[in-house]
């Protein structure tokens, strides 16, 4: 799913008005580890090439939320994580290599822990 975006904005200032143009950007959908499922991205990395973020199936009754990493090389891949609980991916290092977020139990059985993992 890839498509291209062109973004104009005006400002108006007093009787003016100031058009900006924005370069193109390209949209490319990630892809989901669960289907029917939805996919949140929530960190990337500083290159662009590793982003992660989390999964969830649906319907939201019954969701089970994952971790996830995605490059180029690898497409979407979940986090490891103890069995029984859900990971939530959130933030990325800089050149890629670690991940933090969090992990909890669906129903808050036990408080969600802060996690991070080492990747190569």
């Amino acid at each position: 799913m890839r498509g291209t975006f062109r973004t104009v904005v005006a400002f108006c200032l007093g009787t003016s008005a100031l058009t900006l143009s924005a370069t193109a950007a390209t949209f490319q959908g990630l892809a989901l580890a669960q289907t029917p499922g939805l996919s949140m991205a929530n960190g990337i990395s500083a290159d662009g090439s590793t982003i992660v973020g989390v999964t969830a199936s649906v319907p939201a009754s019954a969701h089970t939320f994952q971790a996830f990493r995605w490059t180029p090389a690898t497409a979407l891949t979940t986090l490891t994580v103890p069995t029984g609980l859900e990971g939530f991916a959130n933030s990325i290092s800089a050149d890629g290599t670690t991940v933090v977020g969090y992990t909890a139990q669906s129903g808050n059985v036990v408080p969600p822990q802060s996690v991070r993992w080492g990747l190569s």
